[in-house]
């Protein structure tokens, strides 16, 4: 009997437990337990509950985004907005094809301070895979030089597929100078020096599975060394995954080049130092941010009816540990983007012009505070 609840749980995603292991039944009339076995089975399920499902609980928790406020609004300078990465007061507003817009956080105000080309804008040349679709940005904790502003690390491309050096989604680690002129404009460039891309060949003869596939997005960790590439066993809109089947986010973990590493990284599977999964059915991927072992990614189209919802990973513990929904009403049916975090709070942006102060709840307080 043990060994067939056992496999009835595990089908229907339950825990068990063989009360066998701590109790027995009475004398008194052979069925029922006496108070020595209640005393141990409570303990041991009690340990069960602590070590096991309290934990996975917690860690999946849902919450409720329907309260999310709106910090500002900006002008958009080009027809799709995307990622958006946050240092001190400036947000630097990114835009298919590879341009930046700053904006001053802290004077709101809808026009952008500059607008200038990452080293790594890119319209469509040779052709429209290695276009810079700038969908995820984040700033590490590396400078360059004396730089104040630390080293930006964008996602580039919008191919699916390969070529010689590798996928089209690829890593462009930009260098943002800011100079302020005699009238206290400011104005930036940008130069990239170093292009990161992940080259599938050999994956077959290792444990792991192909950690690039959709839309990938990578993720520095400059304080510990490390570089997260965020994919899905599948691509995430209707239609592409196998009948029967279910998607799945992967997040492969590889040691972070140096800028002494060439202008051009090639990582390989033979490289990859952990990699985990967590299946899901969410859609629509965005971009997102690394903060401590959080990885925190956006989801969503709403146009498309794909609903814009948040999901935080933990990159240590790997698991998700809080999924973000009922955002829609909260953006007014705008495409969430990304999110950087300003002043302790995450700020959402989307490709409508807007940005966003996350307000979540667990969804069991939702409705009754």
């Amino acid at each position: 009997m043990p060994r067939v609840y056992a496999e009835v749980a595990r089908e229907k995603g339950c825990y068990f437990f063989n009360t066998q292991q701590v109790a027995s039944p009475g004398l008194a009339d052979g069925v029922h337990m006496e108070a020595k076995s209640h005393i141990s089975l409570g303990k041991a399920v009690a340990e069960l509950i602590k070590k096991e499902a309290c934990s996975s609980m917690q860690g999946a928790a849902d919450y409720d985004g329907s309260r999310t406020k709106l910090y500002m609004r900006f002008q958009k300078q080009l027809p799709s907005a995307q990622g958006m990465a946050i240092h001190n007061d400036r947000a630097y507003l990114l835009y298919d094809s590879g341009w930046c817009a700053v904006h001053d956080l802290n004077e709101r105000d809808e026009r952008p301070l500059d607008l200038f080309p990452l080293g790594s804008m890119n319209e469509g040349t040779p052709t429209q895979d290695y276009r810079n679709h700038a969908n995820q940005a984040m700033f590490g904790a590396l400078h360059h030089g004396d730089n104040p502003i630390p080293l930006l690390y964008v996602t580039t491309g919008k191919g699916i597929g390969t070529d010689q050096d590798g996928f089209f989604y690829r890593c462009a680690v930009e260098n943002i100078i800011c100079t302020t002129d005699e009238n206290g404009v400011e104005h930036h460039r940008s130069e990239t020096l170093q292009t990161i891309c992940y080259q599938p060949e050999g994956i077959e003869d290792t444990s792991f599975v192909p950690p690039c596939w959709g839309c990938p997005a990578f993720f520095p960790d400059t304080e510990n060394g490390f570089l997260y590439i965020f994919s899905a066993r599948y691509r995430t809109k209707r239609g592409c995954v196998p009948e029967g089947e279910r998607n799945a986010f992967v997040i492969t973990k590889f040691p972070l080049p140096a800028l002494t590493d060439g202008s051009m990284v090639r990582l390989t599977p033979k490289q990859i130092l952990d990699q985990f999964e967590i299946p899901s059915d969410t859609a629509f991927t965005q971009g997102g941010l690394l903060a401590g072992n959080h990885l925190i990614y956006t989801f969503g189209c709403p146009k498309l009816g794909y609903p814009d919802e948040i999901m935080v990973f933990d990159v240590c513990r790997k698991e998700l540990t809080a999924h973000i929904r009922n955002l829609d009403e909260a953006l007014h049916g705008e495409e969430l983007e990304s999110c950087a975090i300003y002043c302790g709070e995450l700020m959402l942006n989307t490709c409508d012009g807007g940005i966003y102060t996350l307000c979540a709840c667990p969804k069991e307080k939702a409705f009754s505070e």
